[in-house]
């Protein structure tokens, strides 16, 4: 290529981006001069929604302004359209959206509710000799907006059933869960009146397995709801990884030599975390306590590693195995892996849960017909 050329080539594309320049600089100045009219515009056509209607003015125009203050200025940006657009407009449409779920509205109206705002924005900069006058393109685009409507809405309508019938089961699983710890109970507490001065320890024991079997599912449900929510605040805190899992390690140790299971544990007991010590714990306990109920005989192990940067938590059971269905799913709430074993579902939701809140990944695999492996890293400073 010739240097002649190159600099004819060069001087095209400069041309080119100084009209494209004084192109948006134009659009940036038409949309900023017909902001109100297009606001009242668009406002006459969305209140012939009947939804719309109901809604004070200054609700319903709240917002909207917003979108052509972020347009105006990102056509002044030196960025490029394309790879700007959809970061810019992330603050003003989740504004926009939450809004309009507190008035009721549903995606679908959302939807008219931009398109409106489109067709105002582009019929006034029309008038304004800034755009071509209507054509088959735009009547194209019409047909097009309206199948993406529908197309939404249809996503939606399945999403929100698809939605209830999974509450739905959630609630038949948490009522199934409950009926057999409060059977236990009342069986005990009828024996207990009825039944011989002897028994009465026996009975009491039952009752407090059962009791406890119930603080800890409704501990595990208001839990997991809190931590869907994001009301869960994580407040790390500077511990010695000893000082942490000590207690914990001694219970579940307890629990696997019951089953005839030996846990084994392997770390340094003076590694320094900085991480929130319930949700880290919660985390570590829950795998255990999965990993022992699962395995029938020989070893559950726990492994902590250091990484620098973050600290690394293995936990590998002796269990019958998982399908690779069974690992796409393990992590979700009331999705238990052998419906045989007791629990409620909702332990390793809970891990992926208090892991993922602290800026972790927690992940599974099966080690063939036997065994598991679940692990999960935690971001962490030293100090």
């Amino acid at each position: 290529m010739s240097v002649a050329y190159r600099v004819v080539m060069q001087t095209a594309d400069g041309y080119e981006a100084l009209a494209e320049r004084k192109q948006r600089d134009e659009l940036a100045a038409a949309v900023e001069r017909q902001a109100h009219a297009i606001v009242d515009r668009w406002l006459e056509r969305v209140r012939r929604d009947a939804a719309a209607a109901r809604v004070p003015l200054t609700e319903l125009r709240d917002g909207i302004a917003d979108y052509l203050t972020r347009l105006v200025q990102l056509l002044r940006s030196r960025d490029e359209i394309g790879s700007a657009g959809a970061k810019a407009w992330a603050d003003v449409a989740r504004e926009h959206a939450v809004t309009r779920v507190r008035l009721g509205f549903d995606v679908s109206q959302l939807f008219r509710e931009l398109i409106t705002l489109h067709h105002s924005t582009t019929e006034l900069l029309r008038a304004d000799g800034l755009l071509q006058p209507y054509s088959h393109t735009d009547r194209l685009a019409e047909l097009i907006e309206m199948a993406i409507s529908e197309s939404i809405k249809s996503y939606v309508d399945f999403r929100d059933y698809q939605a209830r019938r999974s509450e739905a089961e959630h609630i038949g699983f948490l009522s199934h869960e409950l009926r057999n710890p409060l059977g236990a109970i009342s069986l005990a507490a009828s024996e207990l009146r009825t039944g011989p001065p002897q028994a009465r320890e026996r009975l009491l024991d039952i009752l407090d397995r059962n009791v406890e079997r119930l603080r800890k599912l409704v501990e595990d449900v208001l839990a997991a709801e809190r931590l869907d929510a994001g009301e869960v605040e994580v407040r790390p805190v500077d511990v010695t990884l000893g000082i942490l899992v000590s207690d914990a390690l001694e219970w579940m140790r307890a629990t696997a030599h019951a089953k005839g299971i030996e846990l084994v544990a392997r770390f340094d007991p003076e590694m320094r975390l900085h991480v929130d010590t319930k949700l880290t714990l919660s985390a570590i306990e829950n795998l255990l306590d999965n990993a022992i109920k699962y395995t029938d005989d020989g070893v559950v192990s726990l492994d902590v590693e250091d990484h620098g940067d973050e600290i690394a938590v293995h936990v590998r059971d002796n269990c019958e195995g998982l399908s690779a269905e069974e690992l796409r799913v393990i992590f979700e709430p009331f999705r238990r892996a052998h419906a045989t074993k007791p629990g409620t579902g909702l332990g390793l939701a809970l891990v992926r849960r208090a892991v993922e809140v602290q800026g972790g990944h927690v992940t599974a695999e099966s080690l063939g017909d036997r065994g598991c492996h679940f692990w999960f890293t935690l971001p962490t400073t030293h100090h």
